[in-house]
């Protein structure tokens, strides 16, 4: 993302501002640009989101996380326990799941 995560996701009130105004944005997927999130991000937070290098670091990692765990697209679900997740009682759909595929898990 191009904020720090954790600044929006501490307040419910910013989480929905963030989220409606991206979705107000209209683009979708790999269409929106860093001026659209940084306008989200300045709606929901009231400040300045951190600097382009800081944002595209962040992007680097979290495309990078996202290949490792098998991610194609959005969205994309990890189901796992709570406590002691081991390969083998967690399940990644790497994009849209069917209802049937959550109830299996």
């Amino acid at each position: 993302m191009f904020h720090r995560f954790s600044d929006i996701h501490r307040n419910t009130s910013q989480t929905v501002k963030y989220r409606n105004g991206i979705y107000h944005i209209g683009n979708i997927e790999g269409a929106l640009t860093l001026d659209d999130i940084s306008q989200a991000t300045r709606a929901a937070l009231g400040k300045k989101p951190f600097p382009e290098g800081i944002q595209m670091a962040a992007i680097a990692r979290n495309d990078e996380l996202a290949r490792t765990l098998g991610l194609t697209g959005t969205p994309g679900l990890i189901v796992m326990p709570v406590r002691q997740a081991t390969p083998k009682n967690i399940t990644v759909f790497p994009g849209t799941a069917t209802v049937e595929q959550l109830k299996a898990h």
